[in-house]
């Protein structure tokens, strides 16, 4: 029966992504009621889109709600990762205010997941927060020893944000080029 359930949201989220995409706006009010208002992923989905329309005010409230219904949920990963996320997605609007909040908030939680470590080194590497950055790509680099895509992508992507923040762009390009093998 679970397997059912969880097979049936898989499908919905898909139709419901190709809907938005083909701009179906009748097949996303059809499949949208199916799911609920407390249910973690399609908040985050609907989140993901609004921030795809370019709807930031309606993309911060879904992500606030997430972050709320991750708080509420008890898993401190999926927490961390959310407010990872947010702060990456501030950091890339140039709010580095709230970006800075939303990585601080994550480091808080302690989980030190994979998603949490690069979102956060590359907003914080972008705010200037050139030390912190710097030991979040340690930290990655150091848990993920034969993980490819930190080691190849994400750790010389948060050192070349920090290098070209500093004023040094050819070292930052340097750095990016040992991510173009991978065409992440």
């Amino acid at each position: 029966l679970e397997f059912r359930r969880v097979l049936f949201r898989s499908q919905t989220d898909m139709r419901y992504r190709i809907a938005f995409f083909e701009n179906d706006t009748a097949t996303m009010e059809k499949l949208a009621p199916e799911n609920p208002a407390d249910d973690i992923g399609w908040q985050a989905l609907q989140a993901q889109l609004a921030f795809y329309r370019g709807e930031l005010k309606k993309y911060r409230g879904l992500s606030d709600l997430v972050i709320n219904l991750q708080r509420n949920d008890k898993q401190p990963e999926n927490l961390a990762d959310d407010l990872a996320l947010r702060g990456q997605i501030e950091s890339f609007l140039g709010n580095y205010g709230p970006a800075r909040s939303f990585c601080r908030q994550a480091v808080e939680v302690g989980a030190d997941s994979i998603s949490e470590l690069w979102r956060c080194g590359d907003a914080l590497a972008a705010a200037g927060e050139f030390a912190q950055a710097e030991a979040m790509a340690e930290k990655l680099e150091r848990q993920n020893p034969e993980n490819t895509i930190e080691q190849h992508v994400h750790v010389p992507l948060i050192r070349s944000i920090i290098e070209r923040q500093r004023g040094n762009p050819l070292k930052a390009a340097d750095l990016l080029a040992q991510a173009e093998p991978y065409q992440y």
